[in-house]
């Protein structure tokens, strides 16, 4: 098994977003940053969750399900 670290970079437009991209607070929302790192975390440690439980392959569909410009 993987006994090293793992590195995961992870970026979140929240009040501004590059040309060609949109961020949180064009979408709509009035999510402080704070509240978005929160909810990243929750979801992040449910799916780390998930991934201890059943394997790889349920966060690896899930993923598919919502990845976008695939094929």
């Amino acid at each position: 098994g993987f006994d090293g670290a793992l590195a995961l970079g992870v970026g979140v437009n929240v009040a501004s977003a590059p040309e060609g991209a949109t961020c949180l607070q064009a979408e709509g929302s009035s999510a402080h940053p704070d509240e978005v790192l929160a909810a990243f975390c929750a979801r992040l440690l449910h799916w780390r969750g998930r991934w201890l439980e059943a394997g790889f392959a349920p966060v690896r569909e899930a993923w598919l399900a919502r990845a976008v410009g695939l094929g």
